[in-house]
C-alpha cells in the first residue's frame, strides 16, 4: 500500500488535526484511467474523493460537487478522480450499494483538462466505511464499482477537507 502525505509546509504543521495523510490500494480501471496510482484521498460532507492526479492538495477539490454539467470544466486544472457522492448530508460508517439512481451511494469517474469534462456514473458496486473521524479521517473499502467501461475496487484511509462539503 503506498501511503501519501499531501499536506505540506508551516500551514499543514499549524493544521495538523486536520492533515492526517491519506493512503489507497486500488485496482482497476474506468474511463480509461488506471486507479492504481493513487495520489490522494479526501473525504468531507457528503464525499470520499480518490484522485491519480499528482500535486493536488484539499484547495484542489473543492469544484467537487453532486452533479455535473456534460462536458462542461468544473475547474481550470487537470483532474481524474473517482468520487462516492452521499445521498444523505454526511459520509456515514457501515456497507451501502452503489447504483446509478436511487442508491445512497453513487459513485462517478471524473476527468478534465481543465477545458473539456467526461464522466461516467457506476451502474453498481458497494462501498462499506469501517471507521470516520470527524474533521480527521475516514476508511473504508469499494468493491466492484462498475462502469461503462471499466471496474474498480480498493481500500483507503481520507484526509479530512474542509473543501468537501454539499453545494
Amino acid at each position: 500500500m503506498k501511503t501519501l502525505l499531501p499536506c505540506f509546509g508551516l500551514l499543514s504543521f499549524v493544521a495538523a488535526t486536520g492533515c492526517g495523510g491519506s493512503s489507497a490500494d486500488v485496482t482497476g480501471t474506468a474511463l480509461g484511467i488506471d486507479f492504481s496510482n493513487i495520489q490522494a484521498v479526501f473525504f468531507g460532507g457528503p464525499y470520499i474523493v480518490l484522485t491519480t492526479t499528482e500535486g493536488i492538495d484539499c484547495e484542489g477539490v473543492a469544484f467537487v460537487r453532486t452533479s455535473y454539467e456534460e462536458g462542461v470544466a468544473p475547474t481550470t486544472d487537470a483532474v481524474e478522480l473517482l468520487q462516492f457522492t452521499w445521498v444523505s448530508s454526511d459520509v456515514a460508517e457501515g456497507e451501502k450499494s452503489i447504483a446509478e439512481t436511487d442508491a445512497e451511494v453513487t459513485s462517478l469517474v471524473l476527468a478534465t483538462d481543465g477545458t473539456q469534462m467526461d464522466f461516467d456514473r457506476a451502474t453498481a458496486g458497494a462501498i462499506t466505511i469501517d471507521s470516520v473521524n470527524d474533521q480527521h479521517s475516514a476508511s473504508g473499502s469499494f468493491d466492484s464499482v462498475t462502469f461503462a467501461d471499466g471496474t474498480v475496487s480498493g481500500k483507503f484511509t481520507a484526509e479530512w477537507c474542509r473543501n468537501l462539503r454539499d453545494r
